[in-house]
């Protein structure tokens, strides 16, 4: 499945960049696929094929009955230094999404905690009790499951995954937050949760978050030399959905164009790969953008000539009005994948 194949990319991302970092280094070995699928709340067949792309790129040594072994060698300097780029070419956006996620993922974990019931509550109590950097990732992500949003899910591996702290492995003095600070701070949010406190929750939420994410961004931008503008990676939201909204961003951009003008009656739109040049799309995006508008009757693809816009059987008006409704029936699909970037053209 479609949704299976982006997942995986995911979680090999998660594990490539640890390794690339130097969290897992030469001669370590992996979590189970049972400890992972539990963990990462995916399943076996996504992380099946994650490992199995590290392993045909030379990362893992991956056998039954065995354990999953890091092969690929890499100095210390060299993962200091593919850090030290990783974050220059993205520490500029590190500031803005630390506080337009903050705005999003606290109410949701708020709530998170509303609806989790005791046998919940005592797993996340263990996590607490730990010692790791990760036990606080599994406890959040556990957190945000009770709220049975995959778009949710997504926006918080995808904001974790581009911070890279998740990679950093814990080194004492340079750790950029203290992990042991917010295990005692993922306890009093036990606390606060077991006996309904609702604000306080809230407030240690928000505390936490300063503690971790916050602290950890604050030391990046200051010490860390960030690339050229040019240079410059931003986050981009990968929303794995089975109907990305891309497409039909893409289909009202170009119906707008077709009303305005730039595109009369009997027109030829251009080739599908001077399409996907110019909106920074893939052809597939594409292809689905063009189905979309035969769809809606504002074009007619011709197999072997190309794709022509329609006579205009109904005002231009109408029809934007019905491609915004067909748009929003899709686009309440819960189903996953796919990924996209929108033009700042659109």
């Amino acid at each position: 499945m479609q949704s299976e194949q982006q997942y995986s990319n995911l979680v090999y991302e998660f594990f490539l960049k640890r390794i690339q970092f130097g969290y897992y280094k030469c001669g370590d070995l992996l979590p189970s696929i049972d400890v992972l699928c539990r963990e990462l709340i995916v399943s076996a067949q996504t992380v099946k094929a994650a490992l199995q792309r590290l392993r045909g790129e030379g990362y893992i040594d991956m056998h039954n009955g065995r354990s999953t072994k890091v092969i690929a060698e890499k100095t210390p300097e060299q993962a200091r230094q593919f850090t030290l780029d990783y974050f220059s070419h993205r520490v500029k956006s590190f500031h803005d999404l630390y506080q337009s996620s903050r705005l999003v993922i606290m109410p949701l974990l708020s709530e998170g905690f509303r609806r989790a019931d005791q046998k919940d509550l005592d797993y996340l109590a263990r996590l607490a009790e730990g010692e790791t950097a990760d036990d606080i990732l599994h406890f959040f992500c556990f957190v945000l499951q009770k709220l049975d949003n995959p778009l949710l899910m997504n926006l918080y591996w995808e904001t974790s995954i581009f911070w890279g702290m998740l990679f950093l492995k814990q080194n004492g003095e340079q750790d950029l937050s203290d992990v042991r600070l917010m295990h005692q701070e993922m306890q009093r949010c036990m606390q606060h949760a077991a006996c309904r406190e609702w604000d306080r929750l809230f407030e240690e939420l928000q505390t936490f978050r300063q503690h971790s994410v916050g602290t950890a961004v604050d030391i990046l931008i200051q010490s860390v030399p960030p690339a050229k503008d040019e240079d410059q990676i931003p986050f981009q939201w990968r929303i794995y959905r089975e109907r990305p909204q891309v497409c039909y961003s893409l289909a009202s951009h170009l119906l707008h164009e077709i009303y305005m003008g730039s595109y009369q009656e009997a027109d030829w739109l251009p080739s599908y790969e001077k399409m996907a040049r110019t909106y920074g799309v893939s052809m597939s995006t594409v292809r689905r953008t063009i189905k979309v508008l035969n769809q809606l009757g504002a074009v007619r693809s011709i197999n072997g000539k190309g794709t022509r816009v329609s006579d205009w059987a109904i005002p231009a008006k109408l029809l934007i009005l019905r491609a915004l409704w067909y748009a929003a029936i899709c686009l309440s699909s819960s189903s996953p994948t796919n990924c996209w970037s929108t033009p700042a053209s659109l």
